[in-house]
């Protein structure tokens, strides 16, 4: 039996004002320095929701959504270090875009690293 310690990452999402949109397909994954990509298998979130698809809704109301994704990570394994990277990757239905942010590992904090969009057309394209 393998023994697993958990890695917890918590994203806050913030809108106010915006027309209604679904952000789809939401998925978050590390990868580590050397290069092992470990997806999330589950989340802590404090409405209780699991947040594969997040509906926001035109109220005029400030809106803060809290998403902690959980990693499991074998025991034996030392991957929390400086330079891991965190991304979030969603698709942003009412734009029409796939949307990848990467957050990089300094000083224990998580820092925008790099922002990828690509028209959802763009990803069915034979």
């Amino acid at each position: 039996m393998e023994l697993f310690k958990k890695l917890y990452a918590e994203f806050i999402l913030s809108y106010e004002g915006v027309h209604a949109n679904i952000l789809d397909d939401i998925k978050f994954y590390i990868t580590t320095l050397r290069g092992a990509v470990i997806y999330s298998d589950g989340y802590l979130t404090r409405d209780g929701k699991l947040p594969d698809r997040i509906d926001i809704w035109m109220d005029g109301k400030k809106h803060e959504l809290f998403i902690g994704p959980v990693f499991p990570i074998k025991k034996e394994d030392e991957i929390i270090e400086e330079g891991i990277r965190l991304t979030m990757c969603f698709k942003d239905v009412k734009q029409g875009y796939y949307v990848r942010k990467t957050y990089v590992m300094e000083n224990n904090l998580w820092y925008h690293e790099e922002l990828y969009v690509v028209p959802l057309t763009k990803l069915f394209q034979i």
